[in-house]
């Protein structure tokens, strides 16, 4: 896994700084990868795994 890009305030950087909201592109990350707990047809995410992160698909 690899970082592929940052965005901050929705723009292409180089680095974030601490407590500025980022988002961060990883390379190599499947669904498959995130912690997932028992529950619906299968697995959900664990949302205590992923507190405070907004997981979107690109």
């Amino acid at each position: 896994m690899r970082v592929k890009s940052i965005d901050v305030r929705r723009k292409s950087a180089a680095a974030a700084e601490a407590g500025e909201e980022a988002g961060v592109y990883l390379d190599g990350i499947t669904a498959r990868d995130l912690p997932t707990v028992p529950g619906g047809e299968g697995g959900l995410i664990d949302s205590d795994a992923v507190a405070g992160i907004r997981l979107v698909s690109a």
